[in-house]
């Protein structure tokens, strides 16, 4: 009966990270559509008087600031994590590896987190861009987001070289 009992276990473990996993894709792809739709309007928006921003809903503000925030905090968090498992050994991880073969690791060690590295950062990446090219009519959302995102994409930079 015991066996039985951790069989069971075992399934309903599994079940709630299929659960958790699913909605993680949900989150990642409502990041990456209310991001996309930010940069379209942005991209059309055609201002009629100098000084013109596109746009935006303050529902639409709000929601993309507090996915942008989750995403970018949730990556950089789950990355840090998995680097401190391999650099000392929890992960299975050689000391002796460079700290670059570590981050690479590290982000692809599981494709969810390979995942929403990839999205935060090509998302990031778009939105910087946008920013750069129509920054008289970008809204100041897309200006926070697209340094943040900079930010973000010069601390994975700056995790492959090793201190000292």
């Amino acid at each position: 009966m015991k066996q039985f009992t951790a069989l069971c276990d075992v399934g309903r473990e599994e079940q709630v990270q299929n659960i958790a996993r699913n909605f993680s894709i949900v989150f990642l792809l409502l990041f990456a559509g209310v991001w996309g739709w930010i940069i379209r309007e942005v991209i059309i928006f055609n201002p009629m008087n100098a000084g013109d921003v596109a746009p935006l809903p303050d529902a639409v503000i709000t929601v993309a600031g507090f996915l942008a925030s989750s995403v970018g905090a949730a990556t950089a968090a789950i990355l840090g994590i998995e680097l401190q498992k391999i650099s000392t050994g929890a992960g299975g991880g050689d000391g002796a590896r460079s700290i670059a073969a570590q981050v690479r690791n590290a982000a692809t060690s599981d494709r969810m987190i390979a995942a929403g590295v990839y999205v935060y950062g090509l998302v990031g990446l778009a939105v910087l861009i946008t920013w750069i090219s129509l920054d008289t009519v970008s809204p100041e959302i897309v200006k926070t987001f697209a340094l943040g995102a900079l930010g973000w994409i010069a601390g994975t930079f700056s995790a492959t070289f090793k201190a000292g």
